[in-house]
């Protein structure tokens, strides 16, 4: 249900900011990632009181990164799979403006984008929520398993609480640029998981791709695939079973 909402003090989603959803492209976010690498380089040279700084804004510019590329993924991921709007929020209702009805027949006020613009900001615990419900399994379990981790969570968790350090309590990073470039090549690598793993399990148990589809869907992202089709299968199947089964509706 969306509530339209007219007050004289405007409330709920305005069209600009639904616009600016960004389309989904994921070679835009790789070559965001390698430009933040390359700062690493730059941080190297440069005097002590100044790399604070920098490294300070490489973490904020980093996690600013994932959610561009998390929102333009969820957002083009609904439209393109037809998700239900219920099976990726918790609430059971947005708010739009006027202004919004105006523009509705343009091809920028999707399903997806509305649904993007309205997450408004991130944290660990909201990607958690919504790739639980949009994948139909516990995401970050389901996810460890896959790539044989034990700390997706915990990379992810870790690097949305040192952003807010430095954002609203204005702590400096303590962490050298080697740490800051492993950090970066590990969120680079799970926001591409995020994103390969969830097409493939809706791809295979919603859409019903057929088996070209998918081996050609797999072998666009991964030169050297972590795990077979068969066992990504297998394992999902396991997990999805699992979700469905602590739903209150679910009868045994």
């Amino acid at each position: 249900m969306i509530d339209v909402v007219k007050k004289f003090k405007k409330r709920g989603l305005e069209s600009a900011r639904i616009q600016r959803i960004p389309s989904f492209d994921i070679d835009d976010f790789l070559e965001r990632i390698d430009l933040l690498k390359k700062f690493c380089d730059l941080i190297k040279i440069q005097e002590k009181e100044y790399q604070i700084l920098m490294k300070n804004q490489l973490l904020v510019s980093l996690v600013s990164t994932i959610e561009y590329n998390l929102k333009s993924f969820i957002s083009y991921l609904i439209d393109e799979m037809d998700i239900d709007p219920k099976d990726s929020l918790n609430e059971d209702s947005i708010e739009i403006n006027l202004d919004v009805l105006k523009q509705m027949k343009s091809s920028n006020l999707t399903k997806g984008r509305i649904i993007s613009a309205h997450l408004d900001y991130f944290n660990a615990g909201k990607v958690y929520s919504i790739m639980n419900k949009i994948n139909k399994l516990n995401y970050f379990k389901w996810i460890d398993n896959i790539t044989n981790n034990s700390k997706t969570y915990d990379s992810f968790h870790n690097l949305y609480s040192e952003r807010n350090d430095i954002i609203h309590n204005l702590v400096d990073t303590e962490k050298s640029i080697d740490e800051i470039e492993n950090i970066i090549a590990i969120n680079s690598i799970i926001s591409t998981q995020l994103i390969v793993f969830t097409q493939l399990n809706l791809g295979i148990f919603d859409r019903k791709w057929s088996n070209e589809r998918i081996n050609e869907h797999y072998k666009s992202y991964f030169k050297n695939p972590p795990i077979t089709i068969e066992k990504f299968k297998t394992i999902t199947k396991k997990f999805r079973k699992q979700y469905a089964e602590q739903k209150p509706y679910f009868k045994k």
